[in-house]
């Protein structure tokens, strides 16, 4: 369970791409695969699914910030693997 997950920011290349579109409408989604050590702090991120437009780097940066309820086994913390899907969407 996520106790602190701050929003992840447009990239500069995401912005750009955008307004070199004229677009009013804007989505892509980025997934990162992690460990969350025994603290329920996230560690050896990984692109699982990549959103593009510079958009990966503000995923991982966002991540980083990110504070889990640990795992549990047998009453101790314990690390564990998961996956953490990041929207992007302007409409």
């Amino acid at each position: 369970m996520l106790k602190v997950a701050p929003e992840a920011e447009f990239s500069d290349q995401a912005l750009k791409a955008i307004q070199k579109k004229h677009s009013k409408y804007f989505y892509a989604e980025g997934v990162l695969a992690l460990v969350v050590d025994a603290s329920g702090n996230p560690t050896d991120l990984c692109t699982y699914k990549t959103a593009g437009s510079g958009l990966d780097a503000e995923i991982a940066k966002a991540v980083r910030q990110y504070r889990f309820e640990p795992a549990k086994k047998e009453g101790h913390s314990v690390p564990f693997r998961t996956t953490v899907s990041v929207k992007f969407v302007l409409h």
